[in-house]
């Protein structure tokens, strides 16, 4: 039988426990393994003192809740092998996709801090810099 896994879960440094949570594997059997499952979590971290909205799924989004607020989207599943969106404050946090270490809320907010972010309105209007 494997051992349950208690997962150290510390918002101020390391979303690692919550990741690891959100649909590790469809197979019940690792499921058991953990606290909780989750297919999409909603979390608030702080970084340098101030909240910041983060959106978990194993699959990544186009939108999610409070994108064009400048919510994060952390996700895994594509190894790596989706192109980054410049604009889109979104990061492959799977450990192969990071030099096969997992990252720390204050290196996914430098990574975020260093992207061009430019809020999607998924109603429909256009980001006031494109040509009409």
């Amino acid at each position: 039988m494997p051992r349950r896994i208690e997962p150290d879960f510390d918002a101020k440094t390391s979303l690692l426990s919550s990741a690891i949570m959100i649909r590790l594997s469809p197979r019940p059997e690792f499921a058991s393994l953990f606290k909780a499952v989750h297919n999409l979590l909603k979390v608030t971290v702080q970084t340098d003192g101030h909240p910041q909205i983060t959106v978990l799924c194993h699959y990544a989004m186009r939108v999610w809740d409070r994108c064009h607020h400048g919510a994060w989207h952390l996700f895994g599943h594509s190894h790596g092998s989706l192109a980054d969106d410049p604009h889109s404050l979104s990061w492959d946090v799977g450990i192969d996709a990071n030099g096969f270490s997992p990252l720390s809320v204050p290196e996914i907010a430098a990574i975020m801090g260093r992207k061009s972010f430019r809020p999607t309105d998924h109603h429909g209007r256009r980001h006031s810099d494109e040509p009409e």
